[in-house]
């Protein structure tokens, strides 16, 4: 993967919202990430080819204490498989790790393979599942990630 990793914020919500609606659906609009980009903890990081070009990969989500949230990642359709999701979400995981998270936890749709093996990857397990979470017969599971200490 090429590319820049880098802190959003909410000036870049209408950004992070075309990422994460073009990878995820439309429910991600740029209120509703606005909205989470202003919640207390929240964290979010994506990538770039380069610096002043639009962004191709989000990780979004927020901590509370030394437990952070996965919310959402996202890479745009177009440029799947070039490593850039694994790039964003590791980069956020040591970041949070650094700030003092000891654990990080996510959902997902128990039948998204690329997602479940990134995860993996990254040192999530599964932990559980929601049945019907995603609607009929689609399920959640859910997967969390200890983070070793930083020092």
């Amino acid at each position: 993967m090429s590319g820049c990793v880098e802190t959003l914020g909410p000036t870049q919500a209408s950004e992070v919202a075309a990422v994460l609606s073009e990878g995820l659906g439309p429910r991600w609009n740029e209120a509703s990430v606005r909205g989470e980009l202003q919640r207390p903890g929240a964290w979010a990081w994506g990538v770039r080819e380069a610096r002043g070009l639009p962004l191709l990969s989000v990780a979004l989500g927020w901590r509370v204490l030394d437990e952070a949230e996965v919310v959402a990642v996202a890479t745009r359709p177009r440029v799947r498989g070039r490593g850039m999701a694994s790039a964003v979400l590791g980069a956020a995981l040591r970041r949070l790790q650094v700030q003092g998270v000891r654990r990080a936890f996510l959902e997902v749709e128990a039948d998204n393979v690329p997602a479940l093996a990134l995860y993996r990857r990254l040192g999530f397990s599964a932990t559980g599942r929601r049945p019907d979470y995603y609607g009929p017969g689609r399920d959640a599971i859910l997967m969390t990630c200890a983070l070793r200490d930083a020092g």
